[in-house]
């Protein structure tokens, strides 16, 4: 097979995984490494998948830097909220802490 169709299969599997957690490890175990033992030149499908499955994340960092200003704003309106979004977190781990805690402890 020629070398862009692992990066196709690699942004395929990388869609995968953002719809199913865990698809792309048992891909990349179960399907990738066996055909690179099996196949001649194999070394290069895990460097392949690898760059394949990153072009999207690289894509997509891209587009959020694209310009400064919108960057600068970006960060401003992080900031704004990050206090709210902390103190949410950390309510949500604690019930949920609580919920673990007073689970077992009642079994």
């Amino acid at each position: 097979m020629a070398w862009w169709l692992w990066s196709v299969l690699g942004i395929a599997l990388l869609i995968l995984e953002i719809v199913t957690p865990g698809g792309l490890f048992a891909l990349f175990f179960g399907l990738l490494i066996p055909l690179a033992v099996t196949s001649r030149g194999g070394l290069l499908f895990p460097g392949v998948f690898a760059v394949g499955t990153s072009i999207p994340l690289m894509i997509l960092i891209g587009i959020l830097l694209a310009s400064v200003n919108g960057a600068r704003a970006y960060i401003s309106r992080m900031r704004a909220i990050d206090p709210y979004v902390r103190a949410a977190a950390a309510i949500v781990l604690v019930l949920a802490g609580l919920n673990d805690t007073l689970t077992y402890w009642l079994l």
